[in-house]
């Protein structure tokens, strides 16, 4: 199974972006955007990285008598790109790093970080 994960910050700055797209912007819009990054990782992938980043020497366990869901999810960013130029501007493991960081310094508690 592999997904995609927009950073937070991204997601909020490019979010300013089209809200303040300009005058009647929104007033037109009749169709959804998707913002991301069009980059796709396979949960193993991501959790592999994640114990890597973080210093994880514990073992991980798949239990694979369990669904595993979607297998593959992957935005397409080409309309944001179209129709106002949005790219993504964090790479993953950028973004990772950042979310990981951010953890850590405030144990996940809303209002801390950035």
């Amino acid at each position: 199974m592999a997904k995609e994960w927009p950073d937070s910050a991204t997601f909020w700055r490019d979010k300013r972006v089209i809200v303040t797209g300009g005058s009647g912007f929104l007033g037109s819009f009749s169709e959804l955007v998707n913002l991301g990054s069009a980059f796709e990782i396979s949960i193993k992938d991501l959790t592999e990285t994640i114990a890597r980043l973080t210093g994880f020497e514990g073992r991980i366990v798949w239990d694979t008598s369990k669904p595993n869901g979607q297998p593959r999810r992957k935005l397409d960013v080409s309309r944001a790109r179209e129709w106002f130029g949005f790219e993504s501007q964090t790479s993953f493991a950028d973004g990772l790093r950042r979310t990981i960081d951010w953890y850590a310094t405030t144990g996940g508690a809303a209002g801390g970080g950035q």
